[in-house]
Protein backbone atom coordinates (compact mmCIF):
# COMPACT_ATOMS: atom_id res chain seq x y z
CA UNK A 1 0.00 0.00 0.00
CA UNK A 2 3.00 2.58 0.92
CA UNK A 3 4.48 1.57 -2.28
CA UNK A 4 1.44 2.12 -3.96
CA UNK A 5 0.96 5.26 -2.49
CA UNK A 6 3.99 6.62 -3.24
CA UNK A 7 3.64 5.57 -6.82
CA UNK A 8 0.43 7.98 -7.07
CA UNK A 9 2.23 10.99 -5.55
CA UNK A 10 5.11 10.41 -8.10
CA UNK A 11 2.77 10.35 -11.08
CA UNK A 12 0.47 13.42 -9.52
CA UNK A 13 3.84 15.38 -9.18
CA UNK A 14 5.40 15.00 -12.22
CA UNK A 15 1.55 15.69 -14.03
CA UNK A 16 1.92 18.78 -12.26
CA UNK A 17 4.93 19.67 -13.52
CA UNK A 18 4.07 20.73 -17.07
CA UNK A 19 2.08 23.94 -17.38
CA UNK A 20 -1.10 24.82 -19.53
CA UNK A 21 1.23 26.59 -21.83
CA UNK A 22 3.32 23.44 -22.37
CA UNK A 23 0.83 21.29 -22.60
CA UNK A 24 -1.09 23.38 -25.24
CA UNK A 25 1.60 23.54 -27.30
CA UNK A 26 2.63 19.99 -26.76
CA UNK A 27 -0.65 19.27 -28.29
CA UNK A 28 -0.75 21.72 -30.88
CA UNK A 29 2.61 20.14 -31.98
CA UNK A 30 0.79 16.57 -31.95
CA UNK A 31 -2.21 17.62 -33.85
CA UNK A 32 0.04 18.77 -36.35
CA UNK A 33 2.20 15.72 -36.79
CA UNK A 34 -0.96 13.65 -36.87
CA UNK A 35 -3.02 15.28 -39.28
CA UNK A 36 0.01 14.64 -41.82
CA UNK A 37 -0.32 11.83 -44.22
CA UNK A 38 1.80 9.13 -44.16
CA UNK A 39 2.28 5.44 -43.38
CA UNK A 40 -0.15 5.31 -40.70
CA UNK A 41 -3.24 7.13 -42.65
CA UNK A 42 -2.25 5.14 -45.56
CA UNK A 43 -2.95 2.20 -43.88
CA UNK A 44 -6.05 2.97 -42.07
CA UNK A 45 -7.58 4.30 -45.40
CA UNK A 46 -6.61 1.07 -46.94
CA UNK A 47 -8.07 -1.75 -44.30
CA UNK A 48 -11.17 0.16 -43.05
CA UNK A 49 -12.00 0.74 -47.55
CA UNK A 50 -11.29 -3.31 -47.62
CA UNK A 51 -12.09 -4.83 -44.01
CA UNK A 52 -13.99 -2.61 -42.29
CA UNK A 53 -14.00 -0.28 -39.95
CA UNK A 54 -12.78 -2.46 -37.16
CA UNK A 55 -10.03 -3.43 -38.79
CA UNK A 56 -8.84 0.39 -39.01
CA UNK A 57 -9.87 0.70 -35.07
CA UNK A 58 -6.98 -2.15 -34.44
CA UNK A 59 -4.63 -0.85 -36.67
CA UNK A 60 -5.17 2.55 -34.23
CA UNK A 61 -4.40 0.54 -31.22
CA UNK A 62 -1.33 -0.85 -32.91
CA UNK A 63 -0.23 3.00 -33.78
CA UNK A 64 -0.92 3.95 -30.09
CA UNK A 65 1.03 0.80 -28.61
CA UNK A 66 4.04 1.46 -30.95
CA UNK A 67 4.24 4.67 -29.22
CA UNK A 68 4.90 3.51 -25.83
CA UNK A 69 7.45 1.71 -26.82
CA UNK A 70 9.17 4.98 -28.55
CA UNK A 71 8.41 6.48 -25.58
CA UNK A 72 10.27 3.75 -23.09
CA UNK A 73 13.28 3.47 -25.49
CA UNK A 74 13.45 7.38 -24.80
CA UNK A 75 13.41 7.43 -21.75
CA UNK A 76 16.02 4.68 -21.13
CA UNK A 77 17.90 6.57 -23.93
CA UNK A 78 17.67 3.68 -26.59
CA UNK A 79 16.49 6.41 -29.04
CA UNK A 80 19.72 8.52 -28.67
CA UNK A 81 22.04 5.44 -29.23
CA UNK A 82 20.01 4.87 -32.37
CA UNK A 83 19.84 8.45 -33.47
CA UNK A 84 23.45 8.78 -32.79
CA UNK A 85 24.77 5.48 -33.94
CA UNK A 86 24.43 6.01 -37.98
CA UNK A 87 24.75 1.99 -38.60
CA UNK A 88 22.02 1.40 -35.97
CA UNK A 89 19.21 4.25 -37.33
CA UNK A 90 19.98 3.14 -41.10
CA UNK A 91 19.27 -0.46 -40.10
CA UNK A 92 16.08 0.81 -38.53
CA UNK A 93 15.36 3.16 -41.78
CA UNK A 94 15.50 -0.01 -43.80
CA UNK A 95 13.27 -2.10 -41.56
CA UNK A 96 10.92 0.46 -41.94
CA UNK A 97 11.13 0.71 -45.99
CA UNK A 98 10.96 -2.94 -46.05
CA UNK A 99 7.90 -3.31 -44.47
CA UNK A 100 6.42 -0.91 -46.47
CA UNK A 101 7.37 -2.21 -49.03
CA UNK A 102 6.15 -5.32 -48.12
CA UNK A 103 2.89 -3.71 -47.55
CA UNK A 104 2.60 -2.18 -50.94
CA UNK A 105 4.07 -5.33 -52.63
CA UNK A 106 1.13 -7.50 -51.10
CA UNK A 107 -1.35 -5.37 -51.94
CA UNK A 108 -0.20 -4.90 -55.90
CA UNK A 109 -0.04 -8.89 -55.70
CA UNK A 110 -4.02 -9.36 -54.04
CA UNK A 111 -5.07 -6.23 -57.02
CA UNK A 112 -3.32 -8.71 -60.08
CA UNK A 113 -5.03 -11.82 -58.42
CA UNK A 114 -8.05 -9.75 -58.46
CA UNK A 115 -8.60 -11.89 -55.23
CA UNK A 116 -11.26 -10.53 -52.54
CA UNK A 117 -11.61 -13.94 -50.97
CA UNK A 118 -9.40 -11.96 -48.12
CA UNK A 119 -11.95 -9.59 -47.66
CA UNK A 120 -15.32 -12.01 -47.40
CA UNK A 121 -13.51 -14.21 -45.12
CA UNK A 122 -12.55 -11.10 -42.21
CA UNK A 123 -15.75 -11.73 -40.07
CA UNK A 124 -16.66 -8.03 -39.41
CA UNK A 125 -16.65 -6.71 -42.83
CA UNK A 126 -19.81 -6.27 -42.34
CA UNK A 127 -20.65 -3.96 -39.58
CA UNK A 128 -24.19 -6.38 -38.89
CA UNK A 129 -22.19 -8.76 -37.48
CA UNK A 130 -20.42 -8.09 -34.41
CA UNK A 131 -18.03 -11.37 -34.56
CA UNK A 132 -14.16 -10.47 -35.20
CA UNK A 133 -11.91 -13.43 -35.17
CA UNK A 134 -8.96 -13.69 -33.25
CA UNK A 135 -6.47 -13.95 -35.96
CA UNK A 136 -8.01 -10.85 -37.89
CA UNK A 137 -7.37 -8.84 -34.74
CA UNK A 138 -3.95 -9.79 -34.23
CA UNK A 139 -3.26 -9.01 -38.18
CA UNK A 140 -4.48 -5.66 -38.09
CA UNK A 141 -3.03 -4.65 -34.74
CA UNK A 142 0.78 -5.90 -35.95
CA UNK A 143 0.15 -3.98 -39.20
CA UNK A 144 0.00 -0.75 -37.06
CA UNK A 145 2.05 -1.83 -34.47
CA UNK A 146 4.71 -2.11 -36.73
CA UNK A 147 3.77 0.42 -38.92
CA UNK A 148 4.67 2.89 -35.52
CA UNK A 149 7.51 0.40 -34.39
CA UNK A 150 9.88 0.83 -37.54
CA UNK A 151 9.35 4.20 -38.52
CA UNK A 152 12.41 6.03 -37.87
CA UNK A 153 10.44 9.51 -37.69
CA UNK A 154 8.81 8.66 -35.12
CA UNK A 155 12.23 7.97 -32.07
CA UNK A 156 12.91 11.58 -34.32
CA UNK A 157 10.34 13.12 -32.91
CA UNK A 158 10.93 11.82 -29.41
CA UNK A 159 14.62 12.63 -29.41
CA UNK A 160 13.88 16.22 -30.87
CA UNK A 161 10.78 17.28 -28.85
CA UNK A 162 10.00 15.20 -26.28
CA UNK A 163 13.12 17.34 -24.20
CA UNK A 164 11.52 20.39 -24.61
CA UNK A 165 8.95 19.44 -22.34
CA UNK A 166 10.50 16.90 -20.17
CA UNK A 167 11.71 18.58 -16.78
CA UNK A 168 14.98 17.10 -15.82
CA UNK A 169 14.11 17.66 -11.78
CA UNK A 170 11.47 14.75 -12.48
CA UNK A 171 10.68 11.07 -13.36
CA UNK A 172 11.40 11.20 -16.51
CA UNK A 173 9.47 7.88 -17.41
CA UNK A 174 6.14 8.72 -16.16
CA UNK A 175 6.49 12.17 -18.42
CA UNK A 176 7.29 10.45 -21.24
CA UNK A 177 4.47 8.36 -20.65
CA UNK A 178 1.78 11.13 -19.68
CA UNK A 179 2.74 13.21 -22.65
CA UNK A 180 2.68 10.24 -24.81
CA UNK A 181 -1.09 9.10 -23.12
CA UNK A 182 -1.51 12.85 -24.57
CA UNK A 183 -0.07 11.65 -28.53
CA UNK A 184 -2.10 9.01 -28.14
CA UNK A 185 -5.68 10.87 -27.34
CA UNK A 186 -5.10 12.72 -29.92
CA UNK A 187 -4.55 9.99 -32.37
CA UNK A 188 -7.00 8.44 -31.19
CA UNK A 189 -9.20 11.34 -32.21
CA UNK A 190 -8.07 11.92 -35.19
CA UNK A 191 -8.24 8.76 -36.47
CA UNK A 192 -11.42 7.98 -35.30
CA UNK A 193 -12.86 10.74 -37.56
CA UNK A 194 -10.90 8.96 -40.31
CA UNK A 195 -12.36 6.07 -39.67
CA UNK A 196 -15.99 7.22 -39.51
CA UNK A 197 -16.15 9.15 -42.20
CA UNK A 198 -14.20 6.13 -44.80
CA UNK A 199 -17.50 4.40 -42.92
CA UNK A 200 -19.98 6.88 -44.09
CA UNK A 201 -18.52 6.48 -47.82
CA UNK A 202 -18.20 2.28 -47.78
CA UNK A 203 -21.10 1.91 -49.96
CA UNK A 204 -18.56 3.25 -52.53
CA UNK A 205 -16.03 0.56 -51.60
CA UNK A 206 -18.21 -2.61 -52.13
CA UNK A 207 -17.54 -2.56 -55.93
CA UNK A 208 -14.74 -5.42 -56.32
CA UNK A 209 -13.44 -2.55 -59.08
CA UNK A 210 -12.99 0.26 -56.91
CA UNK A 211 -11.41 -2.55 -53.85
CA UNK A 212 -8.83 -3.40 -56.56
CA UNK A 213 -8.12 0.30 -57.49
CA UNK A 214 -7.78 0.86 -53.66
CA UNK A 215 -4.94 -2.00 -53.81
CA UNK A 216 -3.44 -0.84 -56.54
CA UNK A 217 -3.51 3.03 -55.65
CA UNK A 218 -2.65 2.07 -52.24
CA UNK A 219 0.17 -0.92 -52.84
CA UNK A 220 1.89 2.26 -55.54
CA UNK A 221 1.94 4.84 -52.36
CA UNK A 222 3.27 1.84 -49.66
CA UNK A 223 6.19 1.38 -52.25
CA UNK A 224 6.70 5.31 -52.88
CA UNK A 225 7.02 5.91 -49.41
CA UNK A 226 9.11 2.84 -48.60
CA UNK A 227 11.63 4.19 -51.65
CA UNK A 228 11.41 7.41 -50.05
CA UNK A 229 12.62 6.36 -46.38
CA UNK A 230 15.00 4.21 -47.25
CA UNK A 231 17.03 7.08 -49.97
CA UNK A 232 15.94 9.68 -47.57
CA UNK A 233 19.39 10.72 -46.12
Amino acid sequence: MTFYRKLRSIERDDLLNFSASELISFMGLVTILVMIPGPNTILVTQSVSLYGKKAGLYNVVGFISGLYVHAILFSIGLSILIIKSSEIFQTVKLLGAGYLATLGAISLYSAYKNDLKDIDDVPGRSDTTHQYSTEAIIKSFLKGFTSSVTNPKAALFFISFFPQFIHNYSNVLVQSLSLTMLYSIVSLAWYSLLIFFIHRCSKVFKSSRVQRRIKIITGFIFLGLGFKLATQK
